[in-house]
């Protein structure tokens, strides 16, 4: 798969990976996925690497689309969530951008991009447990 997940042994956040072409059924279908993971938590941050991401075709109207529904969740729990993202390179740089852009709009989620997996999940769990709008 694509985009494969794990939460933290401590779970404190949950660590994505993406690899190779990532569609936008792969994200849609493994939010799904991790949304039925027992130790799911609305508010838990997620840490994104994009090291290993080759491309994707998911084009700007469509994640448009599809923000609405993975912010459902948060907005209907009232928690913002922290995401941090590192590891974009030149070709999933402006993924990253795109997105960071849309949450930029939503007072549930908050995005930030970062070189390193520890600058990342030092910023994620530092945003933990904070109060939504």
């Amino acid at each position: 798969m694509p985009i494969s997940y794990e939460i933290a042994a401590d779970k404190s956040h949950v660590h994505t990976h993406y690899t190779g072409m990532v569609t936008r059924a792969d994200f849609l279908n493994t939010f799904a996925s991790f949304q039925q993971e027992p130790d799911f938590r609305v508010d838990m941050p997620q840490v994104t690497c994009l090291t290993e991401m080759t491309g994707t075709e998911y084009a700007f109207d469509e994640m448009l689309q599809d923000f609405a529904v993975f912010e459902a969740p948060f907005r209907a729990a009232g928690v913002q969530l922290a995401i941090a993202v590192y590891g974009a390179h030149d070709l999933t740089y402006g993924l990253a951008r795109m997105f960071m852009a849309l949450s930029e709009n939503s007072p549930f989620m908050v995005t930030q991009l970062f070189d390193t997996r520890a600058e990342a999940t030092a910023w994620a769990l530092g945003l933990a447990g904070t109060a939504g709008p």
